[in-house]
């Protein structure tokens, strides 16, 4: 089971799409439970993590305030290499027509921030890709916190 705190320690996660089938037509679909969590005073929400290899997915259904938001929201990890891809083999496990999303992030891209590492011999290694600019800088920043000795690069890089 995957917890919220591994998406954190990669950054944001990027928002993909809004589902058009309820978080309990995914659980009969996919076989699967999402979990409550109940915030402050607050209606609880719907979480799922779940990985169809190599993809790690996060859907999160609010409560109910809108009809929109009855629909779970589907997301994926900031390093995901390609986000497109991603959304396809979701939509094919589900049986969802790419049609049939209620909303789509209409940047969906390939990954072209790339998190690379300078050694102390001037080897340059790509670490991880990146949708967004600022993933890739938040990771950097928190490598550097840690004190490692290399240097971290952010660029951005067409495949």
């Amino acid at each position: 089971m995957f917890k919220e705190e591994a998406w954190q320690a990669l950054g944001y996660p990027i928002y993909i799409a809004q589902l058009p089938l309820s978080y309990t037509e995914i659980e009969q679909r996919l076989g699967v439970s999402f979990s409550e969590v109940h915030g402050a005073g607050l209606l609880a929400e719907k979480n799922l993590f779940m990985q169809i290899e190599p993809h790690i997915y996060w859907l999160r259904c609010r409560p109910n305030l809108s009809e929109i938001e009855a629909y779970p929201a589907l997301y994926l990890r900031a390093d995901n290499p390609n986000p497109l891809l991603a959304l396809s083999q979701f939509l094919d496990a589900c049986q969802i027509n790419a049609q049939d999303l209620i909303k789509k992030n209409p940047n969906l891209s390939e990954s072209h921030w790339v998190l690379e590492r300078l050694d102390d011999n001037n080897n340059t290694i790509e670490m991880c890709r990146f949708m967004e600019q600022r993933s890739a800088e938040f990771v950097k920043q928190m490598y550097q916190d840690k004190g490692h000795k290399q240097t971290y690069l952010v660029r951005f890089q067409e495949k």
